[in-house]
């Protein structure tokens, strides 16, 4: 983690804050932060890197794609599944509209998106557990 941060510290100061490798560094911080757990960090810099590469570089940027379907992940494993579908969806849009039905970063935001929809939906839980070992299959 000491590296990634290290390497978007250098980036800032070499390049500048919204130079697209500063921003990478950022992203990817973010993703490292999400895989250890740390979701709300990750969900702040995902956030962050998103506002920048929109304005930097526009909002049908392939990396301002990813900024959003990262951004997306990340709520959705912070437990904010309503905003994550959201974003999630009109990224897929976006995706299938500049990259097409069938491009890898398409499908994979599809995943995504059934993800977060599947976590949203409260379902009445399996408790076959509870059921008397004694009692008929059929319930009677």
């Amino acid at each position: 983690m000491q590296l990634l941060r290290q390497a978007l510290n250098d980036h800032a100061r070499i390049l500048g804050p919204e130079h697209p490798h500063t921003l990478a560094s950022r992203d990817s911080l973010g993703l490292a932060l999400d895989g250890m757990g740390e979701h709300t960090q990750a969900v702040r810099l995902h956030r962050q890197t998103l506002e920048d590469r929109t304005r930097v570089l526009g909002p049908d940027h392939p990396d301002t794609l990813a900024s959003r379907y990262n951004l997306g992940r990340a709520l959705t494993r912070a437990g904010e599944q309503a905003e994550s579908i959201d974003l999630l969806r009109r990224t897929l849009e976006d995706r299938v509209r500049i990259l097409g039905d069938e491009h890898p970063h398409t499908l994979h935001t599809r995943n995504a998106l059934e993800a977060a929809l599947a976590t949203s939906v409260q379902r009445p839980q399996n408790q076959w557990w509870r059921r008397r070992r004694n009692s008929p299959p059929d319930g009677g």
